[in-house]
């Protein structure tokens, strides 16, 4: 049987208004690098999460 290895490094983006979304990403270890404009007034933010080794 294969087993799958977890990724390095997960990258998740949700609205920024999406408030309960952003904080369930950081308390499950995702750090924001960023926000991007997808239309004028919309933006998503942009979060990371390395797995340690």
């Amino acid at each position: 049987m294969d087993s799958i290895e977890p990724a390095e490094l997960t990258v998740v983006s949700t609205g920024t208004a999406n408030l309960p979304a952003v904080k369930l990403y950081r308390r499950r270890g995702f750090m924001t690098v960023g926000e991007r404009q997808i239309a004028p007034g919309v933006t998503v933010t942009l979060l990371e999460r390395k797995t340690s080794q």
